[in-house]
């Protein structure tokens, strides 16, 4: 897979909660120094999100929300299109995918911007591209909810439940009619 660009984001511009305003404000320190292409509501609309992910090395995958057993489609997406996301969100997130399939940022770290300056400039998506295929492979096969649901059927389709006798009573509802 060619990959002739380094670097794009894709997010809004919707700033309701705390999560979207730290984005934004990150967004805004990145975009004085350093030069990607940025997509999304409020920046420059796509039609699919494959068209700004397939054809970059590196994408920006930044969580709303930081928490252990939390993340979203922003890094999955990079997964499958093979792109590498430079990756704010989970704290656990290496226990979900492989630690070389994505480089993790700390938006507080005040050489932030230099080391994704650097990364970009490098070639390490393509040293790491097998563990990018790996994770690639885990979404398709383990994490999206098609998957995913399909495991827990397999798992509970051979095993009979007990028999239950559910009783229905008629509920006492006053309708405020007068008899």
């Amino acid at each position: 897979m060619d990959k002739p660009l380094r670097l794009s984001w894709i997010t809004s511009n919707i700033a309701l909660l705390k999560g979207h305003r730290y984005r934004l404000a990150f967004l805004e320190r990145l975009r004085k120094e350093l030069d990607f292409d940025l997509f999304g509501r409020g920046f420059r609309l796509i039609g699919d999100k494959w068209n700004a992910l397939a054809p970059y090395r590196y994408s920006i995958a930044f969580e709303n929300t930081r928490a252990d057993y939390y993340f979203t489609e922003k890094l999955m997406d990079c997964f499958v299109a093979e792109t590498m996301p430079i990756y704010y969100g989970s704290p656990a997130i290496t226990r979900f995918f492989p630690s070389d399939s994505m480089v993790l940022i700390d938006p507080e770290d005040k050489n932030v911007i230099p080391k994704i300056q650097e990364i970009i400039n490098s070639d390490l998506w393509k040293e790491r591209r097998g563990a990018i295929r790996e994770a690639k492979r885990l979404v398709l096969e383990k994490y999206n909810t098609f998957a995913y649901l399909a495991s827990f059927i397999e798992s509970v389709q051979d095993k009979p439940l007990p028999p239950e006798i559910i009783h229905i009573d008629s509920p006492e509802v006053d309708f405020g009619i007068d008899e």
